[in-house]
């Protein structure tokens, strides 16, 4: 078993990502390495708090020790916000401020998605 193998990712991301196959190519790479994985896709614009303990109910649950964001800035806040909360005692609100966070959360990558949908060029004349 190598490192990888032992592994335990959570993909943190919303549903829209998911639908129109976004996350396939991520999924892949991961399937190849035969690393562990879970997606969360239920992440709302501008993230509720009840989705980030939500989160980390499952980072903890799961034993998660590799965190992934992707998508949007929502998700990569949530995917951060959930590892923060998960190492620190207490409620996600007790990490807000300066200095706050005090243990090491799980390794965390973010990857946010550029789309550019329905964009239109401005012929300046």
């Amino acid at each position: 078993m190598n490192l990888l193998n032992s592994l335990k990712v959570l993909i943190v991301t919303d549903k829209n990502i998911v639908k129109i196959g976004l996350i396939e190519k991520l999924e892949s790479y991961l399937d190849k390495f035969d690393i562990n994985y879970q997606v969360y896709s239920k992440v709302e614009p501008k993230p509720s708090i009840e989705t980030i303990d939500e989160l980390m109910n499952n980072i903890r649950s799961s034993g998660i020790d590799t965190v992934i964001g992707f998508g949007g800035g929502s998700c990569l806040d949530a995917a951060k916000a959930a590892s923060i909360a998960n190492k620190n005692p207490g409620h996600i609100g007790n990490c807000l401020g300066l200095n706050l966070v005090r243990e090491k959360v799980p390794i965390l990558f973010v990857f946010q998605r550029l789309l550019a949908l329905g964009v239109k060029s401005l012929n300046m004349q």
